[in-house]
């Protein structure tokens, strides 16, 4: 009785979990016009990621229920400005030591590897002209200790541009 118990409160649990976290995406488009040229950028998510905020002064309407808006199109064969957020947290990383004097050695060692980064800030992505009918995706990486912003081509994975930016 408690086997059939537990596998019944087992089930519930696992389509009530899934049921919240199956949520289906929908396109949708920045075109002027139906039928124009457009390309596809789906957003990094995660930390660090980027987050669509908006497009030409407009950003995106409330999804129906059970949906959100991935990928985004937008005109191809033109330069765009598209305002992102970008987010990257690190924390600072516990050192191994032996003793006070190894510890002032890795801490000194270490102390600009090691420290905290947190960024959480909105940015101008300069994007250049997108290929009708591609996929992209657009990233934040940290590339050599600098913020950028990486556009690759989905098909191919290959970074297309990279733009970078300074945290305030």
């Amino acid at each position: 009785m408690r086997k059939v118990v537990f596998f019944m409160l087992l089930t519930a649990a696992t389509i009530g979990l899934n049921g919240c976290a199956s949520l289906t995406p929908k396109t949708y488009s920045f075109a002027e016009e139906e039928g124009a040229d457009t390309a596809a950028i789906t957003f990094q998510g995660g930390s660090p990621s980027v987050s669509f905020v908006y497009f030409n002064d407009n950003g995106l309407p409330e999804p129906e229920e059970g949906t959100y808006w991935s990928p985004l199109t937008f005109p191809a064969g033109k330069p765009l400005d598209i305002t992102v957020h970008a987010y990257y947290e690190q924390k600072a990383t516990d050192s191994p030591s032996s003793g006070l004097l190894g510890s002032l050695i890795v801490l000194t060692a270490t102390s600009v590897v090691s420290a905290a980064t947190y960024v959480n800030i909105d940015v101008v992505f300069n994007c250049p002209p997108l290929e009708s009918g591609k996929n992209y995706q657009l990233a934040y990486r940290r590339e050599s200790g600098k913020h950028k912003l990486v556009l690759s081509e989905v098909a191919t994975k290959k970074a297309v541009y990279r733009q970078e930016f300074t945290p305030k």
